[in-house]
């Protein structure tokens, strides 16, 4: 297939994009994006999110969205968007970036956010083993 090369470095230039972006996506940022990058994180766990653990992380991202750290609901959904696919495509990176994202005197603000979240999903050990990983990198100095 002749097309075949001009494919392919098409589809090399479309990856190197994505990395790129990702590459910036992993450390631009502040508390609503840590909190959401985190939260996800956590519910992943089973790589399923529940309307029931969104509606919760909704309600509790609400305060986030009061002071103007968030805008409107388009916002926030192209927030989740660009983090879900920082998850997916680069998890251990996307986690270990976190502490970079949050100001050390909003970490245990985060915190309680991100365990609310959790606490109104169903009991699970996965989503409990990564909690204690985002509780370790995010621990209030």
């Amino acid at each position: 297939d002749e097309l075949s090369p001009q494919r392919d470095h098409v589809f090399a230039h479309l990856a190197e994009r994505r990395r790129q972006h990702q590459e910036a996506l992993l450390r631009q940022g502040g508390l609503p994006e840590a909190v959401l990058r985190a939260t996800m994180y956590v519910l992943m766990g089973d790589h399923t999110v529940g309307e029931h653990g969104f509606n919760a992380f909704r309600h509790s991202f609400a305060p986030l969205m009061k002071d103007g750290r968030v805008h409107n609901s388009p916002e926030l959904r192209a927030m989740i968007h660009a983090q879900h696919a920082l998850l997916l495509d680069r998890p251990e990176e996307a986690i270990a970036a976190l502490p970079n994202l949050v100001a050390p005197e909003e970490r245990a603000d985060a915190l309680h956010i991100i365990r609310e979240v959790v606490r109104a999903g169903s009991p699970d050990p996965r989503r409990a083993a990564r909690l204690a990983k985002i509780e370790q990198l995010l621990a209030p100095e």
